[in-house]
């Protein structure tokens, strides 16, 4: 019998885009074929740090993601809230009764999504399903924010604010209509406008930041981190900008995206991401 040959695969050592170093395979995965028929396409080879993509038959407005890795997605053509597996089976939805946008998780298991142009709608997740919670009626267009124990309500050229019994207490007077939201800190807001800029503002309005940058555009879905980076998709120029907390760029993130980014998310933890697109979820492993 021959000595066996002593020769490895190559790999590679790549960083990912927290700056955390991972090592990946060569190796090029076929597409494969996920719970519910779908198509899960494992984009390993290209971004270490992606697990999968989940084809979808519609394009994403919202997402949301759970520590235990379940999906919340809201997408065109589908008037439900949807809980799915991280491969894509539904698992449970709940009627909202019209198109759904940005979608927040309060706590690990209380949340509401943004019913177009009609209200906010809370929801509760367990281990089954999805269960109806309360509804605040406003005219409310693509997201919200839950901080300090306040809703900060993204309108036509409002944003309005409600205690945590959804009791209207003030607006906050803005020059465009309110985009996607999230919150860079206890005290400051960031939302964008469609086109090239992300606006941040403290909880009193008072201006902190505007970024534009001409590699972005398009600017819709908005989050931030564990480690208060904040990201922010761009629709048409097909990237995901990185900002550190004072709102400079801190590095261009899949700025080769196979398809258009619409929103994105991390879980509680942090150690997980989701990113919407034109039909398709990709869903990235960050430990």
């Amino acid at each position: 019998m021959g000595a066996q040959s002593s020769k490895k695969k190559k790999r590679t050592t790549t960083k990912d885009t927290f700056g955390k170093k991972k090592e990946v395979s060569n190796k090029r995965t076929d597409v494969e074929h996920g719970e519910g028929g779908n198509n899960i396409v494992n984009m390993a080879s290209a971004t270490p740090w992606l697990k999968h993509g989940i084809s979808i038959d519609n394009d994403m407005t919202g997402a949301a993601i759970l520590d235990d890795g379940r999906l919340l997605i809201s997408k065109n053509g589908t008037k439900s809230l949807l809980l799915m597996t991280e491969k894509g089976k539904v698992l449970s939805s709940l009627s909202l009764g019209d198109y759904s946008w940005g979608i927040k998780m309060i706590d690990c298991a209380d949340g509401a999504v943004v019913v177009q142009n009609e209200c906010l709608q809370f929801f509760t997740v367990t281990k089954r399903g999805i269960l109806k919670g309360n509804t605040l009626n406003v005219p409310v267009l693509f997201d919200f924010v839950f901080l300090d124990n306040f809703y900060y309500i993204g309108g036509d050229k409002k944003i309005m604010v409600h205690d945590n019994v959804l009791c209207h207490e003030r607006d906050i007077p803005m020059s465009d209509a309110v985009g996607y939201m999230t919150n860079r800190d206890d005290t400051s807001l960031c939302y964008t406008v469609w086109g090239r800029n992300v606006y941040c503002i403290t909880t009193d309005g008072v201006p902190v930041f505007t970024y534009t940058h001409d590699t972005l555009r398009g600017t819709v879905g908005v989050t931030v981190d564990h480690k208060g980076y904040i990201y922010v998709c761009g629709y048409i120029s097909k990237n995901v900008h990185q900002l550190n907390h004072e709102g400079n760029l801190q590095r261009i993130i899949f700025d080769d995206l196979p398809e258009k980014p619409y929103c994105i998310s991390f879980n509680r933890r942090g150690d997980l991401a989701v990113i919407g697109c034109i039909r398709k979820i990709l869903l990235f492993d960050l430990t």
